[in-house]
């Protein structure tokens, strides 16, 4: 099968759509303050909230107290919402 080039414009839109959101793109700046164990406890977060987990609101708060950055939220946020596109979740 000879395959078919795609346009120029598929080949650039991103798996979470023709333009990025304000919020992921801020991600980096977000997570630059935040160490990378609280990363991954924030990744795990989204994980499990993907599997329809419960996550209890004092295992977060007990996570957001390691932090003196009070933007983990903003942070959280975009981070779902990016791991969701990337999932390709609904």
């Amino acid at each position: 099968m000879a395959s078919v080039p795609m346009s120029s414009a598929v080949e650039r839109t991103l798996f979470i759509g023709p333009r990025i959101p304000n919020h992921i793109k801020s991600l980096p700046k977000y997570l630059s303050t935040i160490k990378r164990p609280v990363f991954r406890q924030l990744v795990k977060f989204a994980v499990l909230d993907f599997e329809g987990k419960n996550i209890s609101h004092e295992m977060y708060q007990s996570l957001k107290k390691t932090v003196d950055n009070s933007n983990i939220d903003i942070a959280y946020g975009a981070l779902y919402v990016l791991l969701k596109c990337a999932l390709s979740l609904p």
